[in-house]
């Protein structure tokens, strides 16, 4: 396996030096490049929403995140359960609560 590197020349022979001189003859500066800054800020604010929503998205797998799935799940069902209550109190006016005999000012 060895026998097969033999034959080939050494790299050090395709090397050639080249004087400093020469290297700043022919140098060239670099092109200026154009930046456009409004479609960065595009694909910014593209990239954000959509990790943004795939976040959401995924946060109510509950095979991936069960206790962010059984808390948004309680949240829902908590929030229902305050609306029934709410809606089953009497209604009250303003001038109810200002003769009630408990209010003191």
């Amino acid at each position: 396996m060895g026998m097969l590197f033999v034959n080939q020349p050494a790299l050090a022979d395709n090397i050639q030096t080249v004087p400093a001189a020469d290297v700043t003859q022919y140098a060239q500066p670099l092109q200026k490049q154009e930046i456009k800054k409004s479609e960065i800020w595009l694909v910014f604010v593209v990239g954000t929403a959509s990790l943004f929503g795939a976040t959401l998205v995924l946060e109510n797998n509950s095979s991936l995140f069960p206790a962010i799935s059984k808390a948004n799940k309680a949240m829902k069902i908590s929030n229902k359960q305050a609306e029934q209550a709410e809606a089953k109190l009497p209604e009250v006016t303003p001038k109810e609560i200002t003769s009630s005999p408990s209010v003191t000012a």
